[in-house]
């Protein structure tokens, strides 16, 4: 397994907490002088093309759960990574979707 400590400035959440990830809810945000730690641990599931196939086709597959409280709400995602694309993509069709948690996602991994 890989661990990745992450590290981002903080800030602090006067009004409208986690209901701003949806419309047409509105927040008021503040930085502070301190930042928010994180640690990931992956554990991939690979899956290996076809030894015939002349082209590397591998690609890495993780599942990701994205908790909230606030919302009391967990959703499901599907991260693929074939480098050099990375698709991130809702498996739970009964959750509304989120874009605001999508891109996040991906821009934080491109």
């Amino acid at each position: 397994a890989r661990v990745t400590v992450l590290s981002a400035p903080g800030k602090v959440l006067i009004v409208g907490g986690y209901l701003v990830l949806e419309r047409p809810h509105r927040g008021l945000v503040l930085t502070v002088n301190t930042r928010f730690h994180t640690t990931v641990e992956t554990v991939p599931r690979t899956v290996h093309a076809d030894a015939t196939d002349a082209t590397d086709t591998t690609e890495t597959m993780f599942s990701v759960t994205v908790r909230s409280p606030q919302l009391s709400r967990e959703v499901q995602y599907a991260l693929t990574v074939q480098p050099p694309h990375i698709a991130f993509h809702q498996t739970d069709p009964l959750a509304p979707p989120n874009v605001f948690v999508e891109r996040t996602v991906l821009l934080s991994l491109s």
